[in-house]
């Protein structure tokens, strides 16, 4: 008995709020118009359309690589860490110079157009870029643009670390051949020095004497000192030694001076200069490549206006209803 005046009881419930609804249906109909005539002028007019872009960039860092002056460590970094340089200032700075006032765009908003995102395989990474932009052109310009900063940016910050790897040793270099140089130079000194206090040959008067049966001489003369000749071999073998580590120090002299000019390059380029360090120590063109051009997108990714319309709608009756209800409950208290 009680769940059936329980459920007539709910019955009757539904059936007053339905009619509370129709009571005030053209109200509820009034605010779905509205909502769908706002939300259709905001969809079609004042809401631009979004394209998007998608790259696809591999990056396969070697743990080393063979450079003109020897091998050099590449530092090696999660895929995190490239999806993250996408959006680095500098990066950024020199997208927007790329696109030379083609587009008006500020270093937020660049920066807020562009998602990247990375995954790793079979030892690589793969870089997705996704751009979005109010057109289509935009959209593509934008994406070309950053993915020559982009692999710019990198090449820099690898040809960095391998220069000062590559400094690194021509400094050790030379301030160990420098120290040998001066030892040798020293020891060559004392030994000049001793060679000149040293007499070369034994010189002896003439020996006469008579063998016997015979009415012959025989003379002993410049004979030479084996104290000298070790002296003489010393010296030589010094001076080759001598000449072949300055040899060595002018060959790394050059080229602690080329590397000295290529991180001042570089340095110029995290300065906002336009730089080219040539040649670079790794060719970073081997390494990061692009698997996926962009495309100009031929459809826009939203806001969709039939969508919005229906949500407007929808939103629209929803509170409609809400408003019949709460007319009914307020007539209900005034009561």
């Amino acid at each position: 008995m009680n769940e059936m005046n329980s459920k007539g009881n709910e019955q009757f419930s539904f059936n007053m709020i339905a009619k509370d609804i129709l009571a005030h249906k053209v109200l509820i109909i009034s605010i779905v118009i509205i909502f769908i005539l706002v939300t259709g002028l905001s969809a079609f007019f004042l809401v631009s359309p979004l394209y998007n872009t998608k790259m696809k960039i591999v990056i396969n860092m070697p743990k080393e690589h063979y450079s003109i002056y020897g091998p050099v460590p590449i530092t090696e970094y999660k895929g995190e860490y490239y999806s993250e340089l996408v959006t680095d200032d500098t990066v950024i700075k020199n997208t927007i110079k790329k696109l030379d006032d083609r587009i008006d765009i500020s270093e937020n908003e660049l920066k807020e157009s562009i998602s990247a995102s990375s995954t790793k395989t079979a030892g690589y990474d793969t870089l997705t870029i996704k751009v979005t932009a109010e057109t289509a052109d935009d959209s593509l310009a934008i994406s070309e643009a950053l993915h020559e900063a982009y692999i710019e940016h990198i090449g820099f910050t690898v040809n960095q670390s391998a220069f000062r790897h590559i400094l690194y040793l021509c400094t050790s270099n030379d301030i160990a051949w420098t120290e040998s140089l001066t030892e040798l130079e020293v020891a060559l000194g004392i030994s000049e020095d001793l060679i000149s206090k040293t007499q070369k040959h034994f010189n002896f008067e003439e020996l006469s004497g008579s063998i016997s049966g015979t009415g012959n001489f025989f003379i002993i003369e410049n004979v030479i000192n084996p104290v000298y000749t070790q002296l003489e071999s010393d010296i030589v073998t010094k001076k080759q030694a001598i000449e072949s580590l300055r040899v060595k120090i002018s060959e790394n002299e050059k080229v602690l001076n080329e590397v000295t000019h290529g991180l001042e390059k570089i340095l110029e380029y995290y300065e906002g200069e336009e730089v080219k360090v040539d040649p670079p120590l790794v060719a970073i063109e081997d390494y990061v490549y692009l698997v996926e051009q962009p495309i100009k997108p031929s459809n826009n990714a939203g806001p969709n206006p039939i969508k919005l319309v229906i949500l407007g709608g929808a939103t629209g009756l929803v509170l409609g209803i809400g408003i019949a209800l709460a007319k009914k409950d307020r007539k209900a208290s005034a009561r």
